[in-house]
Parts: C-alpha cells; structure tokens; sequence
C-alpha cells in the first residue's frame, strides 16, 4: 500500500538472510539501529538480554520471521519454527521500526516492504 501504521495489528515481517550471522552480530545491530533511530526505552537492554537468549546463528537462506498478534505481543520463529516471545507492545513498534519506521537507516529497503511507489 506504500503506507506503514505502526499501531496496525496484526501483522508479520519475514526476514530472509542473504548471509551467516551470528546472534550476537544480529543482537548488537540491533542496538545499533535503535541507537541511530534515536529509540531509548527502559526496557530496551532486557529486550536485548532476552533476544540474545532467544536467536541462534543464522545461515544463508534462513528466515527470521516476527509476527505481531492483536495485542502486540511478539512471537518470533526461525524457518517456520517458534523460537521465542516478547510480550512488551513498545518492543513490536520498536523491533519491526528498524526496517518499516520512516526513520530507519535502510530507506531503499523501506519502501520495498511496504511497496511505495
């Protein structure tokens, strides 16, 4: 639609990796993109602790996938398989905001996902 709401639910992002990277590398860019998004949260490092326990390395071809529910409640899977939930509603706009807020730090890839024109 070439529109991104942030409060609209539910929703799914799958993300398919092109490369091997390991969860500490998916953890740390994690941060990394919430920091140059300017996003602070108080509950920001214990999702990072939490994400860290929960992703394993990722291999050429995996997908990540993230599905929010109704309520904004956050279950990820890896290649089809639940690995894992964040229940905090500021962690689904915050975590799906690193590729689909208009403040993210990869606008080409932005605009694919969400099909602007």
């Amino acid at each position: 639609s070439g529109n991104y709401e942030p409060d609209a639910r539910p929703f799914r992002l799958d993300i398919r990796y092109l490369r091997n990277i390991s969860a500490e590398n998916l953890v740390s860019q994690t941060k990394k993109e919430w920091q140059s998004q300017g996003l602070t949260n108080p509950e920001q490092d214990s999702w990072l602790l939490t994400l860290a326990e929960m992703w394993p390395d990722v291999e050429t071809g995996d997908t990540l996938a993230l599905l929010v529910d109704e309520n904004s409640h956050s279950q990820f899977s890896m290649n089809g398989v639940e690995i894992g939930r964040i229940e905090s509603p500021q962690f689904s706009t915050a975590f799906a905001g690193i590729w689909l807020a208009a403040s993210t730090t990869r606008p080409a890839m932005r605009a694919a996902l969400i099909g602007a024109r």
